[in-house]
């Protein structure tokens, strides 16, 4: 019974993990997996070329509180896509932990 479960768990969490799949535009239109290293990257430079032409703008004029908030946008997605990556490696860690010691895998709150 108890493996039926953790097969049961399994399954539902591998359907939820796929409707959480979220893909981003890069540039050129392509579509990548959201906090790939081409994301990663796509953000970093699109970054990068917002504050060579910010830096170009007369401080305090309009332009240049528009690139400042585009930036700040993009900066605000790389955090999330970083997040993202570090999210899917502990999860990939406590996963090779479980088959490791498939016990630990237990509910905890099972166990009063």
């Amino acid at each position: 019974m108890r493996r039926e479960v953790a097969d049961l768990r399994e399954f539902v969490g591998a359907v939820l993990e796929e409707k959480r799949v979220r893909e981003a535009d890069v540039t050129g239109g392509a579509k990548v997996p959201f906090g790939s290293s081409k994301h990663v990257r796509d953000l970093q430079r699109r970054i990068r070329d917002l504050e060579a032409w910010r830096a170009k703008q007369k401080k305090g004029s309009e332009n240049r509180a528009n690139y400042s908030r585009l930036i700040s946008k993009l900066k605000g997605e790389l955090a999330a896509a970083k997040r993202a990556v570090a999210r899917a490696k502990l999860k990939e860690v406590r996963a090779a932990q479980v088959e490791l010691n498939p016990a630990s895998s237990e509910c905890r709150s099972c166990h009063h």
